[in-house]
């Protein structure tokens, strides 16, 4: 088991340096405020090898998973483990095989409790990583022995911070295994201050939280005003030492190393456009039309083979005599290089993609199709969406 006791914490110790830093990294992003100015590159998309992949389900289990993580086991097969919340169990399929590989029922009290479940990681098959926000709590499951392992770090929150770890589906759960850090996003409950930390990092060997320096770029009245950089957004890497942190409405993306990387790299597109900070708003319409009409840049998601993906939610025009003005606004898939360089844009159909229901493994992007508002979803299908990138 890759976590058995406490001597799992002190196992990793000796990868921790003291020092975490941030790079500026501006991205390139060929998205602009008007679709048809997207340019598609065909010689980009010829490296692309497209699959559906479609899993039967019963009953017990449902159709697109909003808590969900997925990885590769020693063995080779890609798992999909998504936390049913509707019967407390973990699910978890192969999408190699197309099949559901197994059902663990969750406790909800005793020695393996496992609650009130608001993020998920797959490490591997020996360790699922469960956060539970009400006790600040991680909980640890071997899916083989169903044996359980606990780490409450609420000791280890600064006081007086009022910084509250938390995920959401822009900031998942994820583990870093070199240094045996969790990372969370800092909620906090009544302040937006410009220097509030909004992204934490729990450390397992030495039983420390510690505050990155990723801030508000500006002060933000919350009564008044909707601020656009509070949302933030990271990326799930699995073998690097560099995780990635971006803001929703931002084009920016911070490179975070958590065994310290000395210097800094940036790189700028003077072409991007950038997002309006929104101004006061007098009823509930007015986040709406923010959230329309600009690019919404989810996270940076890196390949195996060196490259990096985004999904950006392309800005469209704002009609408030429609239902649903969301609708207007589509997906589109961006390729980049090592280098951060931008090398292709593909819009992608919209239908049935279950929002911020995309991951990576290896060389390939999944997207889970079904959206629960989707006319021609199927309540027997478990369905995904998958690109490959063909590239070196």
């Amino acid at each position: 088991m890759f976590i058995e006791s406490t001597e799992f914490i002190l196992k990793y110790k000796s990868y921790i340096s003291e020092v975490i830093k941030l790079v500026f990294v501006a991205m390139l992003c060929s998205c602009s405020s008007k679709h048809d100015s997207i340019v598609l590159e065909k010689d980009y998309a010829s490296i692309i090898t497209r699959d559906s992949i479609e899993i039967r389900i019963d009953s017990s289990q449902i159709k697109t998973y909003g808590l969900f993580s997925a990885g590769i086991t020693e063995g080779g097969e890609h798992i999909f483990s998504g936390y049913n919340d509707y019967n407390h169990t973990l699910q978890l399929f192969d999408l190699s095989t197309r099949k559901l590989y197994k059902t663990i029922e969750l406790k909800k009290d005793g020695p393996s409790e496992i609650s009130d479940v608001s993020g998920i990681y797959f490490h591997n098959l020996d360790s699922i990583f469960f956060y539970n926000k009400n006790k600040i709590e991680i909980s640890i499951l071997n899916t083989n022995s169903l044996n359980v392992e606990h780490v409450n770090f609420l000791d280890a929150l600064t006081p007086g911070k009022e910084a509250w770890p938390i995920n959401d589906h822009n900031f998942r759960l994820f583990f870093h295994r070199n240094s045996a850090s969790i990372l969370f996003k800092n909620h906090y409950r009544d302040s937006y201050a410009e220097d509030l930390s909004l992204v934490g990092v729990y450390r397992l060997a030495d039983d420390a939280y510690h505050y990155v320096d990723f801030f508000h770029t500006e002060p933000i009245d919350h009564k008044n005003q909707f601020g656009q950089l509070n949302n933030v957004c990271i990326s799930s890497p699995s073998n690097r030492d560099k995780v990635y942190i971006n803001n929703l409405y931002s084009n920016i993306t911070y490179e975070l190393d958590l065994n310290d990387l000395i210097g800094a790299t940036v790189i700028e597109d003077s072409s991007v456009n950038s997002t309006s900070k929104l101004s006061n708003f007098v009823n509930g319409q007015s986040p709406d039309r923010h959230f329309v009409e600009n690019d919404v840049y989810t996270e940076l998601l890196p390949l195996e083979n060196g490259y990096f993906l985004r999904v950006v939610w392309a800005s469209a025009t704002y009609d408030d005599s429609i239902s649903n003005p969301f609708l207007d606004k589509q997906f589109v898939l961006h390729l980049y290089d090592k280098d951060f360089n931008h090398l292709y844009s593909e819009f992608l159909h919209n239908e049935g993609i279950l929002a911020y229901g995309w991951f990576v493994l290896g060389n390939s992007i999944y997207f889970q199709i079904n959206h629960p508002a989707y006319l021609h979803s199927k309540e027997s299908v478990l369905k995904f969406n998958k690109f490959t990138f063909n590239i070196d």
